[in-house]
């Protein structure tokens, strides 16, 4: 009888097991979604002057309050290095001597140049051009999130030379037919008036895909601390602001009441709800920044974008509560948002397909083809060694009748 080979079959699905690190890729969105939601309150505050400028300054200002972490974390590893070199000065005590050349070694940090200012400066201008998003809030715009992903994944490719795997090829084309659904409910309100506003939508939108990919490059090419890029990119930013805002208040209006309207808190309710709306906005803003380069310090900037989704989807939540739109606004935004939270569940192999080879080069499947081989070479190994010993065996066997024969 010839045995018969039994071929193991694979479900369609299957899921991965989620490492306790993948939280960070979705505490992104919660955080995003909470700092909008009170930009949002402070946007339907009528007792504010200027409230645009305010919250730029405020957003700006959080790329600051996450970027505090990076004294943190210098004071932690010049401590750490102390206590280093204080239990290896006995050491160099005794091998140091008049003649002895000493050695200053790289300690893994590339001298800041003249480039990496400049890609910083273009990063702050990005980050600055993107608050003035906040005077189209009234406009019908289409997602960000869908010129953003696309724009990622292209200077991903050209800059970071990363290579796009099939199952997350498969994502991002999932994500653009639930983004289009998404775009639908725009499309039926859409006026003349949104042409010139989602115009300068897509072109900042593919900008900031360029932002997240420069983190990126920055931290890994250039191992300069995400903390401390967030502090550059702060303070050029809040620079940026004021320059173009000083600019607009002098040619507009041909003085500087824009800004000194700005900061005239008389006028605001002495109640401390709009302090407190700030504030959230600040607070959960560093949150946002932080745990952002994080995720594509740790990840990749794509990972970012596709978990993000999560953000809009809350906030619309949110507002389909508050504003009780069209039933049939709702079926088609539900559809959309589960359609792409289903596609980064996907790009994040959470969610695994075993068919057509997408599931080939998954952290899963790569670590269980990995673990055979080592199986199957520990065995080779065993078997030649078992062979060695008994043929070992056997010479001796030989010897000692050929001994005994004598």
């Amino acid at each position: 009888m010839e045995n018969e080979k039994k071929v193991e079959k694979m479900p369609l699905f299957s899921f991965a097991k989620i490492n306790k690190y993948f939280i960070f890729p979705f505490l992104c969105p919660i955080c995003c979604m909470l700092a909008n939601y009170f930009i949002r309150l402070i946007l339907r505050t009528d007792n504010i002057e200027n409230k645009e400028f305010l919250i730029s300054i405020t957003v700006c200002a959080s790329y600051i309050g996450g970027g505090l972490l990076y004294f943190i974390s210098y004071i932690r590893t010049k401590t750490e290095e102390a206590r280093k070199e204080k239990n290896e000065e006995a050491f160099k005590q005794k091998e140091r001597s008049p003649s002895s050349i000493t050695y200053i070694f790289n300690d893994g940090q590339k001298t800041i140049s003249y480039k990496i200012y400049g890609i910083i400066f273009i990063m702050s201008m990005i980050a600055a051009l993107f608050e003035i998003n906040l005077y189209f809030y009234v406009n019908n715009i289409f997602e960000q999130r869908l010129f953003m992903l696309f724009s990622i994944a292209l200077f991903s490719r050209i800059i970071l030379k990363n290579t796009i795997f099939k199952h997350q090829i498969l994502s991002l084309f999932i994500s653009f037919i639930g983004l289009i659904l998404l775009s639908i409910p725009v499309i039926f309100v859409f006026e003349a008036s949104d042409i010139l506003p989602n115009i300068f939508s897509f072109f900042i939108s593919i900008s900031y895909g360029l932002f997240f990919v420069l983190i990126k490059y920055l931290t890994h090419h250039y191992y300069i601390s995400p903390y401390l890029l967030l502090l550059y990119i702060g303070f050029l930013s809040i620079i940026m602001l004021f320059i173009g805002y000083i600019i607009y208040s002098l040619v507009a209006l041909n003085n500087l009441s824009f800004i000194s309207e700005s900061f005239d808190f008389s006028k605001i309710d002495s109640s401390l709800k709009i302090f407190f709306y700030f504030l959230g906005t600040f607070i959960f803003g560093s949150l946002l920044q932080t745990f952002t380069v994080l995720v594509i310090y740790y990840f990749s900037p794509t990972l970012l974008m596709v978990t993000d989704i999560i953000s809009p989807m809350l906030l619309w939540i949110v507002q389909a509560i508050e504003d009780r739109p069209k039933i049939s606004t709702i079926v088609i935004k539900s559809l959309g948002y589960f359609v792409v939270l289903f596609c980064s569940l996907i790009y994040n192999e959470i969610i695994i397909f075993n068919f057509c080879d997408l599931n080939t080069n998954t952290k899963k499947y790569l670590e269980k083809r990995q673990n055979e081989e080592s199986s199957l070479l520990r065995k080779t190994e065993n078997d030649i060694n078992s062979k060695e010993l008994n043929q070992s065996q056997s010479d001796n066997e030989s010897v000692e009748s050929d001994n005994e024969d004598e």
